[in-house]
């Protein structure tokens, strides 16, 4: 993914989502986890991929369906994020990096992503 394109899909999500409450986290096969959040009585399902063949990140409007065989990283996303809301979302310095900031009441959580092809530069 071109970080320019990254940066103008961040930067719609950085409008719609902060303020969400995160309800559900679903493992994907490919190791990729869709958030479930709800905002102002809307709904929203982030998919956030990490596959080298594909990495993306964009709102979907498809249920997705949980791995059978969640990874440890899922277990620590669930364990520090569900319940929590998005306080705000950025590419995180001038790069395909994107940093996701998540806050309750015992403190905040971040969740940074590298969306990096297998035949990156």
């Amino acid at each position: 993914m071109q970080y320019d394109i990254l940066k103008r899909v961040v930067d719609e999500l950085a409008r719609v989502l902060p303020g969400s409450q995160t309800e559900k986290i679903v493992p994907l096969d490919n190791g990729g986890l869709c958030f479930r959040f709800q905002a102002r009585k809307k709904r929203f399902q982030l998919l956030v991929s990490p596959d080298r063949g594909l990495p993306r990140i964009h709102l979907i409007s498809r249920r997705q369906e949980a791995s059978e065989h969640p990874s440890p990283f899922y277990l620590q996303v669930r364990k520090y994020i569900a319940g929590s809301r998005l306080a705000g979302i950025s590419v995180h310095g001038g790069d395909r990096i994107v940093e996701m900031r998540f806050e309750r009441s015992v403190g905040v959580s971040l969740l940074i992503f590298e969306l990096f092809a297998a035949k990156s530069n």
